[in-house]
């Protein structure tokens, strides 16, 4: 450290004036983002604390199933094509015992030609497609059914390729049958999300879905 400040007392004293000017820039900016932020959050508070509410607690042993998936993480490209592989799973449990698994795999291929941005985006959703109508199939067979993220999260990148121009006509239909899959599951009743990393992002889809203007998201 106090060597690095001795290198810095070296440059010339017009040269740390002006980094001076841009820290003081910056810092202004970050601080108006935080005060954005900080609104944002004072804003979607009532409109999400009525869901808001502890579970309650007793010795009753349900039949849980949790409904997840993978993908390739990144695309393969041969002779023009893009490829990728995917594989859904679904597992029963009552209590802590297993009652039964079912898997379900498939292909996922594009022409190279088109949009590499667009081939990932639609990857993801046709994913996220699959799992829900996995989960649907499964939601007579159980007490509590257990997804992987948030409901509404698959909505936020739909806004962001329409405004870039690679939203089309079968991107439309893939996202209307999913949403349709997901109110399903979650008018049910019966179906929650664990969500492990963005919480934000499983609140910007809610709003989203909603049709708030100001969306709550750090995507």
């Amino acid at each position: 450290m106090y060597e690095e400040y001795v290198d810095w007392l070296k440059f010339p004293p017009d040269v740390q004036h002006q980094f001076f000017q841009h820290a003081e820039e910056e810092a202004n900016k970050i601080a108006k983002t935080i005060e954005e932020f900080v609104s944002k959050v004072r804003d979607v508070k009532s409109i999400l604390l009525p869901h808001i509410h502890p579970l309650p607690s007793h010795d009753e042993v349900y039949n849980v199933a949790a409904v997840d998936s993978s993908r390739s993480a990144n695309l393969s490209e041969r002779l023009g094509v893009r490829y990728g592989v995917y594989a859904t799973g679904l597992v029963f449990l009552k209590g802590v015992e297993k009652r039964g698994e079912l898997y379900r795999v498939g292909t996922f291929k594009r022409k190279q030609a088109l949009s590499k941005d667009k081939s990932k985006y639609f990857f993801s959703l046709i994913t996220t497609y699959l799992e829900r109508k996995l989960a649907l199939e499964a939601l007579d067979k159980c007490d509590l059914l257990i997804l992987d993220g948030s409901f509404y999260s698959f909505l936020i990148p739909v806004e962001r390729m329409k405004k870039s121009g690679l939203h089309g006509p079968e991107e439309d239909k893939v996202v209307e049958e999913t949403f349709n899959l997901t109110e399903e599951l979650r008018k049910s009743g019966k179906a929650v999300g664990v969500i492990k990393r963005s919480h934000t992002r499983a609140i910007g889809g809610y709003l989203f879905q909603k049709g708030k203007s100001v969306l709550f998201t750090t995507t």
